[in-house]
């Protein structure tokens, strides 16, 4: 774990990530879109069927210690010759949606401002 850390805090002291956030309350899906609406674009993830864990499990779990980091792909190479566990799960993209797929077959896909209005239903509720 701490291979890890020392990983990510490096990678922070020189820049080299776009962006990050611990994958906790609210899960991986939910760290995506908050990614999506503060940057106006989307992305393209590819949830491991072979990982044995469900979908929901991977979308809404929390993983603590897990960190989404958006970097490019050689950022990427450097985690694979420090030996620091990762996985790859998507990319970003241009247009402000977020798609899931399984095995290559979509699953969902769902543009952020759709999202966006969806999630400020229940704040708007509260306030009123």
């Amino acid at each position: 774990v701490c291979a890890v850390w020392d990983a990510v805090l490096a990678l922070h002291a020189k820049g080299r990530y776009v962006s990050g956030a611990a994958v906790a309350e609210g899960g991986l899906l939910l760290r995506l879109f908050e990614a999506a609406l503060g940057s106006a674009l989307g992305a393209r993830i590819e949830l491991k069927a072979e990982s044995g864990t469900r979908a929901d499990q991977l979308l809404f779990g929390e993983f603590i210690g897990t960190v989404l980091l958006e970097v490019s792909p050689e950022v990427e190479k450097s985690f694979s010759a420090l030996n620091v566990p990762h996985q790859t799960i998507g990319e970003v993209i241009a247009e402000p949606q977020l798609f899931l797929a399984e095995g290559g077959n979509a699953l969902w896909q769902q543009s952020v401002e759709e999202l966006a209005a969806a999630w400020s239903i229940p704040f708007r509720e509260v306030m009123e």
